[in-house]
């Protein structure tokens, strides 16, 4: 049950920030299957005709305080070091500071 609590605050999270996101002309992919988990939870491409500071960027969506896994935290340093903006997000406040910052 604990589980299940803690996966629904933090869809309710993702689902908010992706609102914000879409309503801001952002795209956006969910990563993480099933079978594949250690990936960020969604990639946000940049709105058409837009200049961004960062085009595309990953966010893992965390429970607020709760930490990366080892394995997420091995890819968004590959992530990282391949030239991408990884972020572990874990509040609405900080995904606005952080859309506001992309955009530039």
């Amino acid at each position: 049950m604990a589980n299940r609590r803690k996966k629904n605050l933090e869809r309710t999270l993702e689902a908010k920030c992706v609102g914000l996101a879409k309503d801001e002309g952002w795209r956006t992919k969910k990563m993480n299957t099933m079978f594949d988990n250690h990936w960020p939870d969604r990639m946000f491409v940049q709105p058409r005709r837009s200049r961004c500071n960062f085009p595309i960027f990953f966010v893992e969506f965390k429970r607020e305080g709760e930490e990366l896994t080892a394995m997420q935290e091995q890819t968004a340093i590959d992530l990282k070091q391949r030239g991408q903006n990884v972020s572990k997000i874990d509040n609405f406040k900080a995904f606005k500071r952080l859309l506001r910052i992309a955009t530039g």
